[in-house]
């Protein structure tokens, strides 16, 4: 099986994540987890700093077992990468702005990478992210400077940042080292159809591109039990009944397969980032992705059946905290 545009999305091995959040799973489970990851063929593994045990529990399923020399010392080793290509994500860099001191912010990278490379038992990382974008201007810029010189270093095989809106986008098309930007994407989001935003695009085009967010964390495959962002609107049933009218329109197998359909199915998008929790959830992620993705034409008929989502509903890391815990982006 081969799943060249599938990234798997590790937010939930470290923390509860989402509406609705359950327990992280157990450590045999994340080695089965990532053994899922590997016989899919998967295109990364996505966790962060920020993502609570999420890069240690990745680490100690990749080292086989937490007894050996490593896990007893905590020394990282010298090995390069596994098999299953890791993204993460530097941690936030909340506490500094544009004019921050630029030797502060580039301890920070360093130390957060650093942490990083311990946690996940590595000498190398494939991709490292900014986890903002506001993140490229903190310290003058600084951030750039020195994911250019961990890259050329060999630390890192690429750079680049998790941004929210296409403003952020068209900014970050602009730093020349860049190579990697994720962003969310779903069935209700028109931001990223604007003409500048395409133009932007298609004047980058080594620039990979992974799209989170294509459930709507679970909202556009089970619109009338999933969690919403606050009160369910009076017309989830209508969205529930014309995504469903929808998908079988359209022949898809199932809304989980018309939401990954329509997102793999944009000429800029090189990947999808699905959360999983389980071996199966990745094997069932693996197999829809596998699936022929919508049209051009599909992808209109779908447009013009669906209404564009508001900015509020469409991009989660604007959604308000969870009753019962913080919602952290993914």
């Amino acid at each position: 099986m081969s799943s060249e545009r599938l990234i798997i999305g590790a937010a939930q091995l470290g923390q509860p994540y989402g509406r609705g959040a359950r327990r992280p799973p157990e450590p045999d489970e994340v080695g089965r987890w990532l053994a899922a990851a590997a016989t899919a063929d998967v295109a990364g593994i996505d966790t962060a700093r920020a993502y609570g045990d999420s890069e240690a529990m990745i680490g100690a399923a990749r080292a086989g077992a937490e007894s050996g020399p490593a896990a007893a010392t905590g020394e990282r080793p010298t090995e390069a990468a596994g098999p299953v290509p890791i993204v993460t994500k530097i941690r936030p860099l909340t506490e500094f702005d544009a004019g921050a001191a630029p030797q502060e912010v580039e301890r920070a990278v360093r130390a957060s990478l650093l942490a990083s490379l311990t946690a996940l038992r590595t000498a190398t990382i494939d991709t490292l992210l900014l986890h903002r974008a506001g993140d490229l201007r903190a310290g003058s810029g600084r951030p750039i400077t020195v994911l250019d010189d961990l890259r050329r270093d060999g630390l890192i095989g690429r750079w680049g940042v998790s941004l929210g809106s296409p403003a952020e986008l068209i900014d970050a098309l602009d730093v020349p080292g860049l190579g990697y930007v994720q962003l969310p994407y779903n069935l209700l989001d028109r931001r990223w159809c604007a003409p500048e935003v395409e133009a932007a695009l298609a004047a980058r085009p080594e620039v990979m591109v992974a799209a989170r967010s294509a459930y709507l964390q679970g909202i556009l495959v089970d619109p009338l039990a999933r969690h919403w962002p606050g009160p369910r609107p009076a017309d989830a049933a209508e969205l529930a009944e014309r995504l469903s009218g929808l998908g079988r329109e359209l022949g898809r197998q199932s809304l989980r397969d018309l939401a990954l359909g329509y997102v793999l199915g944009q000429a800029w998008v090189d990947a999808v980032v699905v959360g999983a929790r389980s071996a199966e959830q990745i094997a069932d992620a693996a197999r829809l992705v596998g699936n022929p993705p919508l049209t051009a034409t599909e992808i209109a008929r779908a447009r013009a059946e669906l209404p564009a989502g508001p900015l509020d509903l469409v991009d989660p890391a604007r959604w308000p905290p969870a009753p019962d815990r913080p919602f952290e982006k993914g």
